[in-house]
């Protein structure tokens, strides 16, 4: 089984995103199963670029640097999505939706 960087994965699923090719095709040419990608696009479009660059470029001294690594990015990311959610957690924003309907 192939190993792909975060940069091929990144490419596959702009690949995907530009509307020129489809999710099999992309797959073959890759050499993995279409869901492999699928999974890529999931990952891509929840996390974006920034969660699969932490895992893959980043070198970890040991498990207490990888962890203090971890928080750091946990509190980027919450801090990104209330931004995006009219400063809510995305529970919150949720049930506001919900009731609001």
């Amino acid at each position: 089984m192939a190993k792909f960087t975060s940069v091929e994965k990144i490419q596959a699923v702009i690949r995907f995103q530009s509307g020129t090719e489809g999710v099999k095709s992309i797959a073959k040419s890759m050499g993995v199963d279409h869901s492999v990608l699928l999974n890529w696009i999931k990952q891509y479009e929840y996390h974006g670029e920034k969660a699969s660059e932490f895992l893959h470029l980043n070198e970890f001294e040991s498990i207490e640097h990888f962890k203090q690594e971890l928080e750091k990015y946990i509190e980027y990311y919450n801090k990104r999505i209330k931004a995006k959610l009219k400063g809510l957690s995305p529970v919150q924003y949720r049930i506001q939706t919900l009731v609001a309907a």
